[in-house]
């Protein structure tokens, strides 16, 4: 595989920029004094989405657009094998059209009965990494430790903090698999030209 040329450089400094910003932001909104719980899980649903068109490129084998579903479907597998096992073991469940289209939408998850968990303080990545938050459940402290920032078992349940870290990990993992050519460069460099990523003008 050849090495990255310095335009392709360039690019892939952009989309970390970028997905810096998502998840640096969605850190001082989840934790005290902002605590803007839902504002996080709806940002990450929909970044979620948008890793997902660089990680399967604008158009599919047969040159027809990959679908918004496909996009997140395909990056919420990345974020790890309990994320993707969720999903296999739940193959009736739309989770495109009730997690991301219902908070982006309705501001709701969709169809369900849902919980949506934050932190009451701020804690360090690794703590958030070992899924260990502290969270209130009906007016009442709680404290738990999860694997999957989403659950499901007829009832949605997001735990924010665990989400987001998952989220920052497969992103890292992803731009590590495109410098090393593990990843499909043919994938992301469409995906880069399909959304003008040249056209973002990062301050040195």
């Amino acid at each position: 595989m050849h090495s990255l040329t310095s335009e392709e450089k360039l690019l892939l400094g952009k989309f970390q920029t970028l997905t810096r910003w998502m998840y640096e932001d969605g850190k001082r909104a989840l934790f005290p004094p902002a605590m803007a719980t839902f504002v996080v899980a709806t940002a990450l649903f929909d970044f979620i989405e948008v890793c997902g068109l660089f990680l399967v490129g604008p158009t599919d084998s047969n040159g027809e657009e990959t679908s918004s579903s496909v996009r997140f479907h395909s990056f919420f597998d990345y974020l790890g094998s309990e994320y993707e096992q969720l999903r296999k073991n739940n193959p009736e469940v739309k989770f495109y059209n009730e997690l991301r289209c219902g908070m982006s939408h309705q501001g709701l998850i969709k169809n369900r009965d849902f919980f949506i968990l934050g932190s009451h303080k701020e804690v360090d990545d690794e703590t958030l990494r070992n899924g260990y938050i502290a969270a209130h459940i009906l007016l009442e402290p709680s404290i738990q430790q999860v694997t999957c920032g989403v659950t499901f078992n007829g009832t949605w349940g997001v735990v924010v903090g665990k989400l987001l870290i998952d989220f920052q990990d497969a992103v890292q993992r992803f731009v590590t698999s495109i410098e090393n050519g593990n990843g499909n460069r043919e994938n992301f460099f469409a995906a880069a030209d399909h959304i003008g990523l040249s056209r973002f003008k990062v301050e040195s």
